[in-house]
């Protein structure tokens, strides 16, 4: 894969927690650390370490939600309003 090349297939994420620290992972050898390209394009699944650095972005992953519902709420005259359940509100939660 190029450098800036964008790839589309899906990454899975882990729902358990491990009995063991990143710290002892990355130190024993317990998973093994890839660079994402080595990730893409492996054949079988596998759990391993992925380290990256970015380079460039803006990435602001929070946003602010309705109470009711996990949605984006947009700035109206009287607040703020749910795009789902449409309910206002004067202070919304901030989501990550």
């Amino acid at each position: 894969m190029a450098q800036g090349d964008v790839a589309s297939q899906q990454i899975t994420q882990i729902e358990e927690q491990p009995d063991h620290s990143v710290g002892d992972e990355l130190e024993g050898g317990a998973c093994p650390l890839n660079s994402i390209e080595e990730v893409l394009n492996m054949t079988v699944e596998s759990e391993c370490w992925i380290l990256a650095r970015i380079v460039s972005g803006v990435c602001d992953w929070r946003c602010l939600a309705c109470n009711n519902c996990p949605k984006k709420v947009t700035e109206v005259k009287n607040g703020y309003q749910c795009r789902k359940c449409f309910r206002i509100l004067t202070d919304p939660p901030v989501r990550l």
